[in-house]
């Protein structure tokens, strides 16, 4: 642990690094089990959908939300769209469950990859700087669940390149998290 925060002590003195290094109180979330019970709520937000469905942070109250961030240039993030569809296709039925993903994609660069992979969820186009905000100074692909008060239950940062590793990811990481939190109750 020593180890890592002197590289990263030193590597943040060059310019620009600090930009990337990830908010303090989420760096469990860079951990192969990711960060469980943040007691962190979701930051305010509101934006529209490339399908024009608005959405704002209100919008995640009562609802347990499966919220993933992405960009077509980001391996892991490819790896784990067709497992993404398959969670969205599962859970989308159930009234209390939301699904949202964020992208500094132009929207019509934004629309050029849901075509081409299929994706089924709803994809809200942002600007890096918000996209960082967002997600905490993570990195991609981040994913978090929070619960019905728009808490974040569960956040991963990172991923595997290979679709069948990043399906075994999705299925034991985040859908057990949803499973928790409709099911909790």
């Amino acid at each position: 642990m020593k180890i890592l925060v002197s590289t990263l002590l030193f590597f943040s003195s060059f310019s620009g690094f600090s930009q990337i290094l990830p908010d303090t109180g989420m760096m469990k979330a860079l951990g192969p089990v990711g960060y469980r019970d943040t007691r962190v709520a979701f930051k305010q937000f509101q934006l529209s959908s490339i399908d024009g469905n608005g959405f704002t942070d209100d919008s995640l109250k009562n609802k347990v939300t499966f919220i993933n961030f992405w960009f077509e240039a980001c391996a892991p993030c490819i790896a784990e769209f067709e497992a993404l569809n398959d969670l969205y296709r599962k859970y989308s039925s159930h009234e209390n469950f939301r699904f949202l993903s964020f992208t500094f994609e132009t929207p019509e660069a934004a629309r050029l990859t849901v075509e081409k992979y299929q994706l089924a969820f709803p994809v809200i186009c942002v600007d890096k700087a918000a996209i960082y905000d967002l997600l905490f100074q993570l990195g991609f692909p981040t994913s978090m669940v929070t619960d019905r008060a728009g808490v974040i239950s569960f956040v991963k940062c990172g991923g595997p390149n290979e679709a069948d590793h990043a399906r075994l990811q999705v299925d034991t990481l985040f859908s057990r998290e949803i499973e928790r939190q409709l099911y909790s109750r």
